[in-house]
């Protein structure tokens, strides 16, 4: 079972309008939320957290074979 999902800060991944209290309505944030996923956030402009799994996919991909 899937326990944690890093993402960047996508509208896709993430609601940037939240009210006072931290919440949102982000359809996957609230799957996530009801599935017991734990979401973690990269960091603002640091584009090499994500590099780094997008890196270990492509190696994946390329030698799994």
């Amino acid at each position: 079972m899937l326990r944690e999902v890093l993402t960047d800060r996508g509208t896709q991944f993430y609601a940037s309008k939240r009210d006072n209290e931290g919440n949102a309505e982000n359809g996957f944030e609230l799957f996530l939320r009801d599935q017991g996923i734990k979401h973690i956030l990269a960091r603002v402009k640091h584009p090499q957290t994500n590099g780094k799994i997008e890196k270990w996919y492509d190696m994946y991909e390329k030698h799994r074979m």
